[in-house]
């Protein structure tokens, strides 16, 4: 029996090549998918902060519910996963309901203090804007660690994951503050320079 060395050689060399362009296709695709659920997360960042202008109380707190669940819902979707509405808010009350007893009484005091006219009015929407936004950056950020390791989205964990929310969520409070002392920044420049002049 004759073997061609040359020809088994070349099969080896084109099944190399089709396993590093799978692999490169993969992660490509891999980061492209974390992209855009990252863009996700950012976009809804910005209309729970909206959430925090509601002048209603209460109502701020269930508009944030809805506009989490839409956000969560799209990150499952860019991975083709998805997730009943039931189970979705079942995990936002848990890693929610897992941050600090004085940062739920802070974002249940701010939603009341709404009620305060004139002044409560006024410094309630502040407060809640970046605990909204931070709350939702922690959720987004937790399901989008879980999609990204592979595992079915039927086996997260919410338990297991409080504390990865915790963290989220305090990076996401720093991600405002930055925000907000850049735009402060900008403001106070142009407030400096006076207005432009025609």
């Amino acid at each position: 029996m004759f073997f061609n060395k040359d020809k088994i050689m070349t099969k080896e060399v084109e099944i190399e090549m089709e396993a590093t362009s799978e692999n490169v296709e993969s992660g490509e695709l891999k980061q492209s998918r974390r992209d855009e659920a990252q863009q996700i997360i950012s976009k809804y960042m910005g209309w729970s902060a909206g959430t925090g202008a509601i002048p209603f109380p209460i109502a701020d707190v269930l508009a944030l519910a809805t506009v989490q669940t839409k956000m969560v819902k799209e990150i499952l979707s860019v991975y083709d996963a998805t997730l009943s509405d039931v189970r979705i808010k079942s995990a936002l009350t848990v890693l929610i309901g897992s941050l600090p007893p004085q940062m739920l009484a802070g974002i249940v005091a701010g939603s009341l203090a709404k009620l305060i006219p004139g002044v409560g009015q006024a410094l309630a929407p502040l407060s809640l804007a970046g605990l909204s936004a931070a709350t939702s950056y922690g959720v987004g950020t937790v399901f989008l660690k879980h999609l990204e390791s592979g595992e079915p989205i039927e086996d997260i964990s919410i338990e297991s994951s409080k504390e990865s929310f915790r963290k989220a969520f305090d990076e996401g409070k720093k991600k405002i503050k930055a925000v907000t002392s850049r735009k402060k920044k900008e403001e106070s420049i142009i407030s400096e320079e006076g207005p432009a002049i025609a």
